[in-house]
């Protein structure tokens, strides 16, 4: 355009400058033909990526241009999204068949209410149809979604559903919220722990049994055969004229027999008064209250034990005050039951005795830790000290921890051994 400027201004080469206009609009149209090629590129370019259809390719063009590298690096970029998309997919499809061949029943709803996955388990579980509505879900299964209404996020609950032919089904449900891209999802899990729980009860049973009959036998045994020596003492205690007549020593004998019979029996009874009290577990009564003043009771109470063997006592917690839901007479004889073994586990024990309670918050729970260095317990026996009667201690009757147990159950809560270098640990898991 200078040069035209040039030509018709200071030379007034009218043909030359005429010759030049053409060659600039020339030029100007291949500019104009250029950008709306490039513009058509990248506008399918774009599409491609926001549509995710990566068939698309941008040749490098016969003539060297400025647009070449460009061309590179947008083919470049649809690889990468190709290789994306097709690992997604094939995640996709891995997920779906993991969810399709699942043997837990999975149920995905989100806050409209819509059922978003359901995989055949679930459907195979509650003998229903598939459904994108809840509201319908609902009416199919009244009871399931009556649970499933109260479920609160993190929380588990059984319940016992029966078919047409009487079979039971014991399933464990679980609830967790999810929060994805600004949406709400409620994700259920359900597992038919009918085999499983039976399979555990048989061998709980066993165990039971195993114990009873040996501290049965303990004691019936030698009332057999005492009862068998006093028959023979007073088979041979005839005289010739049909009388009854005893030696002194052998009615001493009989006295001596009688009184340990008696012994036993007493003993068999306590055992068994022992066994109703296991079984009769009286139903919390559960209220809001501060723990701390209580563990500073139970320490004021058990003073003269910890002095006597020379205990240190420590309490670590960062909390001026704690509230839990329990029962506090209840959560008192667990935590006595617990303390009275970890005093009991420094009877032979000459190093410096520790008894250490730890209290803490963590998620939803209210942890309890009552640690000691101690004896602790042997890795053989481990597995069986919740067991109901057995115990390591001479004299002991082996219901504590099995009561414990059992009470912090009924609180929702639980009872787990922890073991240590050095003594053993219990912890007490108790719900905010």
């Amino acid at each position: 355009m200078i040069l035209i400027a040039f030509c018709m201004i200071v030379k007034s080469w009218w043909i030359i400058s005429f010759l030049l206009c053409l060659l600039w609009f020339y030029l100007s149209l291949e500019l104009l033909n250029k950008i709306k090629k490039t513009n058509e590129k990248l506008s399918l370019f774009f599409r491609s990526v926001r549509l995710k259809e990566f068939s698309s390719s941008f040749s490098k063009t016969k003539e060297k241009s400025g647009f070449d590298e460009l061309h590179e690096s947008m083919n470049q970029v649809i690889e990468l999204l190709k290789e994306s998309k097709i690992k997604k997919e094939a995640q996709l499809m891995l997920f779906q068949g993991m969810i399709q061949n699942l043997s837990t029943g999975i149920l995905v709803v989100d806050k409209e209410e819509h059922i978003i996955l359901s995989n055949p388990a679930i459907l195979k579980m509650l003998k229903t149809p598939e459904e994108q509505n809840w509201k319908r879900f609902a009416k199919r299964n009244p009871k399931i979604s009556e649970c499933l209404k109260g479920l609160k996020s993190e929380e588990k609950i059984i319940i016992t559903l029966r078919n047409d032919n009487s079979k039971a089904q014991q399933l464990l449900i679980t609830k967790r919220h999810f929060h994805i891209n600004q949406l709400d999802y409620n994700f259920y899990s359900f597992q038919d722990i009918h085999q499983e729980l039976e399979k555990k009860e048989i061998e709980s049973w066993q165990k039971l049994i195993r114990v009873l009959t040996h501290e049965i036998m303990n004691s019936v045994s030698p009332i057999v055969s005492l009862s068998s020596t006093l028959k023979l003492l007073l088979d041979n205690s005839h005289s010739e004229e049909g009388y009854q007549k005893i030696e002194i020593e052998k009615f001493k004998d009989v006295l001596l027999s009688v009184a340990t019979i008696q012994n036993r029996s007493e003993g068999l009874m306590s055992f068994i008064d022992e066994y109703s009290q296991l079984t009769r577990i009286p139903k919390p009564k559960l209220e809001s209250f501060d723990i701390l003043p209580g563990i500073r009771e139970l320490q004021q109470l058990l003073k003269a034990s910890l002095k006597e063997k020379n205990i240190v006592w420590k309490i670590n917690c960062s909390y001026s005050s704690l509230l839990v839901k329990a029962d506090p007479n209840l959560l008192s004889q667990v935590l006595l039951n617990l303390l009275y073994n970890a005093i009991d586990s420094f009877e032979d024990i000459k190093q410096e005795a520790e008894i250490q309670i730890e209290i803490k918050k963590e998620g939803q729970q209210t942890k309890i830790t009552i640690h000691d260095n101690g004896c602790g317990i042997n890795k053989e026996i481990r597995a069986d000290i919740f067991l109901p009667f057995f115990s390591t201690k001479e004299k002991g009757s082996g219901i504590g921890l099995s009561l414990s147990k059992n009470i912090l159950l009924a609180h929702r809560g639980n009872l787990t051994y922890i073991p240590n270098k050095k003594g053993s640990s219990f912890c007490i898991e108790l719900p905010n």
